[in-house]
């Protein structure tokens, strides 16, 4: 039979959310082992004169010394009323030639398009650096962000370093101002958003081995598969799922049911491999929803088969779910697929997942 993607627009879009007390199962997922850069704080870049991790004032937003796959994610908001830079450069700290082979890069500026960055990240964008050592270069354009209001800016980058190079992010208003000797930010300890590094931005869910009786249709029949991804309440957060944080310049970890617990997971790549099968004498249609939550909601972004859609669902739009997959099974037929799953920047990062019988 066949598995449709189909199109965040019309019927697909719901305004209902998935009620929270029918979240009953946690799953056990597996995340990679390399290096996840992520910046998030200061989030108010300039607001009320304070959060001012500018070179102009001696500061790096992020620095961290990492080697082979690494991935950058950063997430922030302009409210210096000024035209703000952004820009990512590299260093190579290692005592031979470094090959940095930069093979991903997304950004987007602005509240409605957050989604814009994993599109351009999944577009490819790749550039190859080869450094002498104590040679650096910029890893990515320098971005100019307005200063009308409180403009938010994100993006992604993933890249391979054959040696250990320092990865560091600025902001400032005149690259006059990179002196290459800014110190880190100080961090506010009753912050509630973070800076700094995790290990493990790819996140496999493997349905087949951990739901392979929930995703039977003569199981579907009595209850629908539903499962939570990127949810920080640790009484639905998945075993191993969501990524600590060490909090840069600190010996604090931001992690689930920490002190600092407010993590999302935003940027991180949910890999899902999932198998159904038509245990019944019927043909069987099976729907994919995905919700974000009740709070101020979320960007979806899916990835099957190099073909990416997204959906904005939140106060805003007014939707909460998207109907987003059509399974079609003929008696005694089974289907197998994988799709990539990501939150994108802004918003509460909980969300749900539900497959369920037409």
């Amino acid at each position: 039979m066949s598995v449709t993607f189909l199109e965040p627009s019309g019927s697909n879009l719901l305004t209902a959310d998935i009620p929270q007390t029918s979240r009953n199962l946690k799953l056990t997922v597996t995340r990679n082992n390399a290096p996840w850069i992520n910046s998030n704080y200061p989030e108010a870049v300039g607001a009320y004169g304070t959060n001012l991790s500018l070179a102009e004032y001696g500061y790096y937003v992020n620095q961290q010394r990492v080697k082979g796959d690494a991935e950058i994610f950063y997430s922030h908001t302009n409210h210096t009323g000024k035209t703000l830079k952004f820009r990512i450069h590299i260093y190579n700290c290692s005592a031979s030639t470094v090959t940095v082979k930069r093979t991903n890069m997304g950004y987007s500026s602005g509240w409605t398009t957050p989604a814009d960055a994993v599109k351009g990240y999944f577009a490819g964008n790749g550039q190859n650096f080869t450094l002498a050592s104590g040679a650096s270069a910029w890893l990515t354009p320098e971005y100019s962000i307005t200063g009308n209001g409180n403009t938010p800016f994100t993006g992604m980058v993933h890249f391979n370093a054959s040696d250990d190079i320092i990865v560091t992010e600025y902001m400032y208003y005149n690259a006059s101002a990179v002196k290459g000797t800014e110190k880190a930010y100080p961090f506010n300890t009753n912050s509630k958003v973070y800076t700094g590094i995790g290990t493990g931005y790819f996140i496999t869910f493997n349905h087949k081995s951990a739901a392979a009786d929930r995703t039977k249709v003569s199981s579907l029949a009595k209850q629908p598969y539903i499962y939570t991804v990127n949810d920080p309440d640790i009484n639905f957060t998945n075993n191993n799922e969501m990524v600590p944080i060490k909090i840069l310049g600190t010996n604090e970890t931001a992690q689930v049911g920490g002190s600092y617990g407010n993590i999302g997971n935003w940027g991180a790549h949910n890999y899902h491999v999932i198998k159904f099968t038509n245990d019944t004498s019927q043909k069987a249609v099976i729907y994919g929803y995905i919700a974000s939550n009740l709070n101020s909601g979320n960007t979806q972004v899916i990835n099957r088969g190099g073909v990416i859609k997204s959906a904005r669902l939140n106060r805003d739009t007014g939707k909460r779910q998207w109907k987003w997959c059509k399974v079609e099974l003929n008696p005694g037929q089974s289907e197998e697929f994988d799709f990539q799953q990501i939150v994108a920047s802004y918003g509460d990062a909980a969300s749900v997942m539900k497959w369920e019988l037409e």
